[in-house]
């Protein structure tokens, strides 16, 4: 959820209520959230129990991005340089 400073609604930014678990547009037990300042200020989530990292655009019309699949991931961060590192279980 993103809420706006001075307004009493907040607006879904990432994840949903889909139906399918592995569909993109839904998260499983996100476990941590960055936002990436060198990519559009867009968000990296961990999606652990879909075992991926996925990233979310602001702009609606893009489409999330899997990132990397295949692992619990627990942990993100990223460095002054842009790179990205992972926590996994």
């Amino acid at each position: 959820m993103q809420w706006k400073i001075g307004l009493n609604n907040g607006e879904i930014v990432a994840g949903g209520n889909e139906e399918d678990e592995d569909d993109i547009h839904q998260l499983l037990t996100p476990s941590d959230v960055i936002i990436d300042k060198y990519n559009n200020n867009s968000l990296i989530i961990c999606d652990q129990d879909n075992r991926r990292v996925v990233r979310w655009f602001h702009q609606k019309e893009i489409d999330p991005q899997i990132i990397i699949s295949g692992f619990m991931c627990i942990g993100l961060a990223l460095d002054k340089d842009g790179s990205l590192y992972i926590t996994i279980f």
